[in-house]
Order: structure tokens, then C-alpha cells, then sequence
């Protein structure tokens, strides 16, 4: 709801029924509180604006944040607005499909601009994201192709040149972009280990050296913790290296998982 009939109601009204979207919108309070619900409740706002950004992907119906503002492309002019994000470019006609009643930026010239606008390693994990489900990396060449020149393109670009679809997590995907960044650029995501059956987050099958990633989640759970045990020691006894990467490692001793990972390449020099 926005506008006149808005202007109507009660302030008492407004807030037990309604939410605020931004200043001038309010949707129920029963009415579905998410990404995508409120990026089609701005859209209404904007007919002729396009969503653009984390927005187009939930209207898409891709993974994404449900904590993001709602993300529209006004065109060249247009005054900040609490609560949304608001981006002045013009996006071109053939980048923009219709979907449920509004405008939004095609899946590719999506991941196009949140390649651009996203902090790097941020924008790595967002396309590798949407990969598989709105769209598959190995399409994006001919979208970069046709926005040469475009601001944030060369930037894309590299974004794009160290997404791997194969990647199965966030975390997974900072630690090897970590690692690339140290010098050890032959760890690849999710190997499959001939025999055993087993994805490896990150190896490298010549040298046998694996990098794997345990979350919180794998200490709270005993029967998982012998699962990871009797996993490692087949692995071991198939002649891998097997490193173990948390989430403290991660954070607070990344020296420690970069040394430990090159002891295990000078030990297979």
C-alpha cells in the first residue's frame, strides 16, 4: 500500500497491520517479509525502474540474502530513498525480462552487476551462487563481451576468471582464494577420489594433497565427527595428505593453514 490510501489510515492502524517498507510503502503484516515480497512492493513504486542487484535474484528465484534492501535501477536521476538501494545506469532493454508483473534485470546482467558492485571476494561468492540455479558461469562470456566498456566491466571480468561453479560453499571458496593468493593455484574444488567415492572440498590430485573445510556444524553432531574420522583415515591410507581447515583457523590463524598446506607441497616436491 502506498500513497493516498496509505495517507488515509490511522497511525495507530499503520503500525498493528502494516510494516514499512520505505518511506510511502507499507506491506501487512501477514503478507510474506522477504526479499523478493518487498522488491515487488518497490517495484510498484518505480514501474518503469528495473530490479536490479540481490532483488532481481530473489524475483528470479535464486539463493541470495534475505537481509539485502530491495535494489532498483532508476535511470540517470533519482533522490536516495530509506531502506533502498538505488542505482543511477541505465540498464539495456535486452537485459530486462518481465517477471511476476515487474521489470528485472535479466539472470546474466544480474550477476554482471553484482559481479561490479560487490566487495571481490563478496562478489566470487555471489556468482558462484547463482550458478545452477539461474544461470551457469560458463554463459557469462558472451555477456562480457557484449558490456566492454561498460564502467565495472574489467572488474567483472576478474570476478568471473576465479568463480567455480563446483564450489559447494562460501567458505570453501575464501579459503581458496586464500590459498590461490599465497601461490598454491592446483587446489580445485570438489575432486572425486576414484575408489572411495568421496568429494574433496579442494585438492590436488596429482600431489594427493586435500584441504578440507569443517564448519561448526561438524563438532555438534558425534555421528558426523566418526563419519569425517573413518573418511580421512581411508583417504590417509589411500596416500593423501589430508589438512584440516576451521573456522578458528580460518579467522584467526590463516598463517598456520597457508604453512601447513605448504609443508604438505615441500613434502611432495
Amino acid at each position: 500500500m502506498s500513497g493516498p490510501a496509505l495517507a488515509e489510515l490511522r497511525r495507530s492502524d499503520r503500525r498493528d497491520a502494516f510494516r514499512s517498507v520505505t518511506t510511502g510503502l507499507v506491506l501487512p503484516v501477514d503478507h510474506p517479509d522477504d526479499l523478493r515480497a518487498r522488491s515487488l512492493a518497490v517495484a510498484s513504486l518505480y514501474p518503469e525502474a528495473v530490479l536490479c542487484g540481490w532483488s532481481a535474484v530473489a524475483v528470479h528465484g535464486g539463493p541470495h540474502p534475505d537481509d539485502a534492501p530491495p535494489e532498483i535501477c532508476v535511470g540517470t536521476s533519482m533522490r536516495r530513498r530509506a531502506g533502498i538501494r538505488i542505482r543511477r545506469f541505465a540498464v539495456p532493454e535486452a537485459a530486462v525480462a518481465t517477471v511476476a508483473g515487474a521489470r528485472v534485470t535479466t539472470p546474466r546482467w544480474t550477476a554482471f552487476d553484482l559481479a561490479r558492485f560487490l566487495p571481490f571476494e563478496d562478489a566470487v561468492i555471489a556468482v558462484e551462487s547463482l550458478h545452477g540455479h539461474i544461470l551457469r558461469l560458463e554463459h557469462m562470456d558472451e555477456t562480457m563481451a557484449a558490456v566492454a566498456g561498460r564502467w565495472g566491466a574489467a572488474r567483472a571480468r576478474r570476478v568471473f576468471a576465479v568463480a567455480d561453479g563446483r564450489s559447494q560453499s562460501p567458505m570453501e571458496t575464501r579459503v581458496r582464494m586464500t590459498l590461490a593468493d599465497a601461490g598454491f593455484t592446483d587446489l580445485v574444488p570438489q575432486v572425486k577420489v576414484a575408489g572411495l567415492g568421496y568429494h574433496l572440498d579442494l585438492a590436488d590430485r596429482r600431489r594427493k594433497i586435500a584441504v578440507e573445510y569443517d564448519g561448526d556444524g561438524h563438532f555438534a553432531d558425534p555421528a558426523r565427527i566418526k563419519r569425517d574420522i573413518r573418511r580421512r583415515n581411508r583417504l590417509i591410507a589411500q596416500g593423501w595428505t589430508v589438512i584440516v581447515v576451521t573456522k578458528e583457523m580460518y579467522y584467526r590463524n590463516r598463517a598456520e593453514m597457508i604453512r601447513l598446506v605448504a609443508e604438505a607441497y615441500a613434502s611432495r616436491a
